[in-house]
């Protein structure tokens, strides 16, 4: 879901805090893209670490530099929980109608 320019919490996110280690399975976003850690890797020869990057939305693939990514305005995001199978969660209530099955 994309948020138009000027629509309420369009505000510039803070960076990633310097000590948010990346790790594979996380994920972060700049407001506008979930992103998916993939792969962290450092070059031993020149102790660059680099970040393979998923786009959620388009499954396409980025390489960026770790530091490339501490410039931009990026943050954590912790995934919710699905409810679990046979709770009360998303079932109607008494009196309430579902929609007809398409």
């Amino acid at each position: 879901m994309r948020v138009p320019p000027g629509a309420p919490g369009d505000a510039p996110l803070p960076p990633l805090p310097a000590a948010l280690a990346l790790v594979a399975g996380m994920y972060v976003t700049d407001g506008r893209a979930l992103l998916r850690v993939e792969h962290v890797r450092t070059d031993p020869s020149t102790g660059a670490t680099f970040v393979e990057l998923e786009d959620c939305r388009t499954s396409e693939l980025s390489v960026c530099t770790a530091d490339s990514l501490a410039a931009r305005p990026l943050r954590g995001v912790v995934p919710g929980e699905a409810p679990l199978v046979g709770s009360r969660a998303g079932r109607p209530g008494r009196g309430e109608r579902t929609a007809a099955p398409r």
